[in-house]
């Protein structure tokens, strides 16, 4: 199975997004490759920087 991790940091109002996936071959991270997972989560990545850098956004605290 794939173990996937996805670390939201915010630093002086920028944010910071660390994506990162366990397979558990080498095999299987170059299937996930070979099916476009990294261009596909590349694409989605830059779609959130858009929404991140709007005006109107204001991040909420959760903690």
């Amino acid at each position: 199975a794939i173990s996937p991790t996805l670390k939201f940091e915010w630093v002086e109002g920028k944010a910071t997004v660390t994506s990162t996936s366990t397979f558990p071959t080498e095999s299987a991270a170059q299937q996930a490759i070979d099916m476009g997972v990294e261009t596909g989560m590349n694409s989605t990545l830059n779609q959130l920087e858009k929404l991140l850098n709007q005006k109107w956004y204001k991040p909420r605290s959760y903690t």
